[in-house]
This record gives C-alpha cells, structure tokens and sequence, in this order.
C-alpha cells in the first residue's frame, strides 16, 4: 500500500514503511505525528520498523526521537543514503534516539536488517502503544 502526504510519499509492508520526504521539508513535530498515526493505524500493535529513504535533501528536528522513542512497536530506524554529508546528519540524528538507527547503502540491506530485528522483537500485545 502506497499513500501520499503533503510532504512526502510512504510505502507500507508487513513490517516497516518505507517514506521519503520532498526536497527542503523540515520534519517538524507536527509532521512526525502524522507519520507516527498512519503507522499505528496500520499496523495496529504489531512491531515494525521505519525505513526512512533518504533521497532528497531536508531537515529534522532532532525532538521527533524523543517522541517515538515513546512507541514500543516501533522497534528501529533504517535510514539510506550514499551521500556524505546525509550520512554526517544521520550520525547526529542517531545521538537522539533511544531505538536502533542504523544507516545503510540500498533499501535491500536495510529491509534485510529490519526482517533480523524484528525477529529479536517478539510481538508482547501486553505493551501499550504511546502517541
């Protein structure tokens, strides 16, 4: 499934989504929470992970990380990317989250290393969602 946002595109899988935001967005909070409901609302307390396809060129507020360190499906961040100074900005963003954050070359690699992670993050329906 494939859905458009004002500010970018996002692909929904079994167990991660796959977003990229357009040229010269600043992901602000207010931007971050309608990523964080579609993805709740999709997948409804199962674990996932985002995978963010990092194409263009734009900002994060570094705040996003504290508010989805809060959801305990949310089991990582996936960032792709081969241009240097996005891989500097990632290493800066990784400083704020509480999840994994990985960075890597493909969206194949990427996908390979969410199947692993959440094969290590069984589903505990006992946990709530935070939003």
């Amino acid at each position: 499934m494939m859905s458009n946002i004002n500010f970018g595109n996002i692909k929904f899988f079994n167990n991660h989504i796959i977003y990229e935001i357009n040229e010269g967005v600043t992901v602000s909070l207010s931007k971050n929470r309608v990523l964080v409901e579609l993805a709740l609302n999709y997948f409804k307390g199962k674990p996932f992970v985002f995978i963010v396809n990092r194409k263009h060129s734009y900002s994060v507020d570094p705040m996003i990380y504290s508010e989805i360190s809060r959801i305990d499906t949310l089991k990582g961040i996936a960032v792709v990317t081969t241009d240097t100074k996005k891989i500097v900005s990632c290493k800066i963003e990784k400083l704020f989250s509480t999840k994994p954050f990985e960075l890597f070359p493909n969206i194949e690699k990427a996908t390979n290393w969410v199947n692993d992670l959440i094969l290590n993050y069984p589903n505990d329906s006992s946990k709530s969602i935070a939003s």
